[in-house]
Parts: structure tokens; C-alpha cells; sequence
């Protein structure tokens, strides 16, 4: 079954990883200003929860490169350096 359909609404859909529990599928796109996000959405149904999004388009999440475990993504933003994010994901 098709998961995300994003078709008309400018955004991406990309580097899809399953949680620990294999009950979500985590997902990093981009919307259409480019700001990457970062989704959770259930498999048992339901629409994507918008987990983060990066609005400061001076620091953007370009590389598709990302990682979970242990509650937490691992992510990098770019600058000029090579700064990697940590964030810790709670489950609700």
C-alpha cells in the first residue's frame, strides 16, 4: 500500500528507515521551500506526524544520509562545518 502520496503538494518523500519496533516508518523530506522534515507515520494507519522541521533555510539537512537508535536521530545540518544534531525522539 502507498504509505506517503505527496503528489501536488511540492514535497518529498525519501530515505524511509523502520523504527526498533517495526511498527512506524521514520521518513526525512524536504517540503517545497526545501526545508527538510522529518516524519513519523504508524503502520497500522493514520496520517504522518511532522516530527521536526528545519525553517532556518541557512542551515539546511541536505545530505540524505540519517540514522535512529536509542530514541534518538542522528542528522547533519549544513554550514560551513560539520556539525552532526542529536535529537531524542519520545515515543507517544
Amino acid at each position: 500500500r502507498m504509505l506517503v502520496d505527496n503528489r501536488g503538494t511540492g514535497r518529498t518523500a525519501e530515505e524511509p528507515l523502520w523504527s526498533p519496533d517495526a511498527r512506524t516508518i521514520y521518513f526525512k523530506g524536504h517540503d517545497a521551500l526545501g526545508r527538510a522534515e522529518f516524519w513519523a507515520e504508524p503502520l497500522a494507519g493514520g496520517r504522518p506526524q511532522l516530527l521536526i522541521r528545519f525553517d532556518d533555510l541557512s542551515r539546511p539537512s541536505l545530505r540524505p544520509e540519517w540514522s535512529i537508535g536509542g530514541g534518538r536521530m542522528y542528522f547533519t545540518v549544513n554550514d560551513r562545518q560539520s556539525d552532526i544534531w542529536v535529537m531524542e525522539a519520545i515515543p507517544k
